[in-house]
């Protein structure tokens, strides 16, 4: 293998959106786009679904609605207003809901990284003493499974949020909407990956017992963030606001750190 990869001219082929070969071609590169798709076979009711989706009636008006989503986006204002455990916040929280990321889903149809972060939420939340119970316990119906969206929340990977997790309370400013999301737990080994055993438990626990009522109060001295100015912010300082939040993690510190 070459050790001047970034000093050559580079010829890229692209397999997948054809925005990417756009991208690197507007670059200088030289690029070539394979048009290739997985192949797959639909059902009739699946086909006539999406030809109606292609009329050009349908069309427009999904058209129309992208249109609205992205402006909705553009024009929101997030603004940090407080940290509080979930079944204080969230609409429809129960102790015994567990809130997942995707759409609505069975116990029995969750991939395996979802029924360890439900399991270890249940653990957690001690409605059962471990794993192995905490299994029979979403099997049986010991639980009230939910999507996150259904509740104003977001769940990120395999993510869960239940009862005494505690969120950030977000308010939109521009539309009036509410939401949460529960609090990182960092990119070692976590729940929302899956991870359940003891040393996850315990992480949750201290997040719980001493870390998410020290936010709290910080935010009830502090008032409210701007959380639209800090994003910018870090994205000036390098971040790109998803995975990479170095600066955006400072910048949340510097802001609570007086209080």
């Amino acid at each position: 293998m070459s050790n001047n990869l970034f000093g050559e001219d580079l010829t890229v082929v692209n397999v997948g959106l054809a925005s990417f070969e756009a991208d690197a071609a507007a670059q200088g590169a030289r690029t070539a786009q394979v048009n290739w798709s997985p192949p797959r076979e639909y059902s009739p009711e699946v086909t006539a679904a999406m030809a109606k989706l292609q009329a050009p009636d349908v069309a427009a008006r999904i058209a129309a609605a992208n249109r609205e989503v992205v402006q909705r986006v553009i024009d929101a204002h997030p603004v940090l207003t407080g940290f509080d455990p979930a079944i204080d916040v969230v609409p429809g929280m129960t102790k015994n809901t567990i809130l997942h990321a995707g759409p609505p889903i069975a116990w029995d149809d969750m991939c395996g990284a979802m029924r360890g972060a439900v399991t270890g939420a249940i653990v957690f939340e001690g409605l059962a003493k471990d794993i192995a119970e905490a299994e029979e316990v979403a099997a049986n119906g010991g639980v009230v499974f939910s999507p996150c969206h259904e509740h104003n929340c977001v769940g990120s990977m395999a993510g869960v949020t239940s009862a005494s997790m505690y969120v950030h309370v977000v308010e939109n400013r521009t539309h009036g909407n509410v939401a949460y999301t529960n609090l990182s737990e960092q990119l070692a080994k976590i729940l929302r990956m899956g991870a359940n055993d003891q040393s996850v438990i315990d992480r949750l626990v201290w997040m719980r017992d001493v870390f998410g009522p020290m936010l709290a109060a910080a935010m009830k001295s502090a008032g409210e963030i701007d959380l639209r100015s800090m994003l910018a912010q870090a994205l000036h300082m390098g971040d790109e606001d998803h995975n990479r939040n170095t600066a955006g993690t400072l910048l949340l510190f510097q802001a609570l750190a007086p209080h």
